[in-house]
């Protein structure tokens, strides 16, 4: 009882100092706690507010052929912006959100210009 209370208290406590907390850290903060008591993966879940199965979950976002993409019209015309690439891509047939291609680009740091 005692051990319970006190895993809870050291919880709130860490997740109290911080900011909202997305569900990869919580992850992160889940993971550690497993590592002192392995078999309470549900009240870790319970004290943070996270479903067991966002604990499981792996993303499978594959953006390589929207790399492959960038990269080759960031070799074709390296001065243009985001927003050229992005019509460009979309003019070939490939349906793709604004919004992902934009995270793409960001994480590759492409060499295409920022307007």
């Amino acid at each position: 009882m005692y051990a319970n209370l006190a895993m809870e208290l050291d919880t709130a406590k860490y997740v109290i100092e911080k900011k909202a907390l997305k569900p990869c850290d919580k992850r992160m903060i889940i993971v550690d706690m497993r590592k002192e008591r392995p078999k309470d993966i549900s009240k870790a879940c319970r004290l943070l507010k996270l479903s067991r199965s966002s604990l499981c979950y792996t993303s499978i976002k594959d953006d390589v052929t929207v790399m492959v993409q960038l990269e080759n019209l960031a070799k074709q015309n390296p001065v243009e912006g985001f927003w050229k690439c992005y019509y460009r891509i979309r003019n070939t047939g490939t349906v793709i959100n604004h919004k992902r291609l934009h995270r793409v680009y960001k994480r590759w740091a492409c060499p295409c210009a920022v307007r």
